[in-house]
């Protein structure tokens, strides 16, 4: 593949993947916003970013094995649609427990995302380059986490 193509690649992989950190941080921000709207304990509104993570944690291994048994490309490109559908849900849902289903369908979304972008990257990067490109990954995982709450604050304030 060419350098050009690669880079390409990699920076739509990268795209993708940072929605993930943005978006388990970005809901810490909201929270009394979220309760406001819902006319809930700011207690029984946690389990907005709880469900989130419980639900990544648990279904990200079996995500890397269905982008072993299906495809990397068509799961990950699974999760991308799933994670913004599931994000859409999220804005329009008119319950609590809707947006909790909608936030551990846009879990499930990054778990796809996640390990299936490396993946492909693994198969599509030479092993020479593979340090620097994953560490572009990394500075943009760690960029979107420090982003979030500020993006989630521009959202909330519009």
């Amino acid at each position: 593949m060419g350098s050009r193509k690669e880079w390409a690649l990699i920076v739509s992989l990268l795209l993708g993947a940072i929605l993930v950190p943005i978006n388990s941080t970005m809901i810490a921000v909201a929270l009394s916003s979220i309760s406001n709207t819902y006319d809930e304990s700011l207690a029984s509104i946690t389990w907005v970013v709880t469900v989130y993570l419980i639900v990544m944690a648990v279904t990200q291994p079996i995500a890397g094995k269905l982008g072993d048994m299906y495809g990397n490309k068509t799961m990950y490109l699974w999760g991308v649609g799933l994670f913004l559908i599931a994000s859409l849900g999220c804005a329009l849902s008119p319950s609590l427990l809707l947006l909790n289903v909608f936030r551990a369908l846009q879990a499930v979304g990054g778990a796809l995302l996640t390990p299936n972008s490396i993946a492909i990257i693994r198969h599509v990067v030479s092993e020479k380059r593979l340090p620097k490109v994953f560490g572009f990954f990394g500075l943009g995982a760690g960029l979107g986490a420090a982003l979030g709450p500020f993006i989630g604050s521009i959202l909330i304030d519009s």
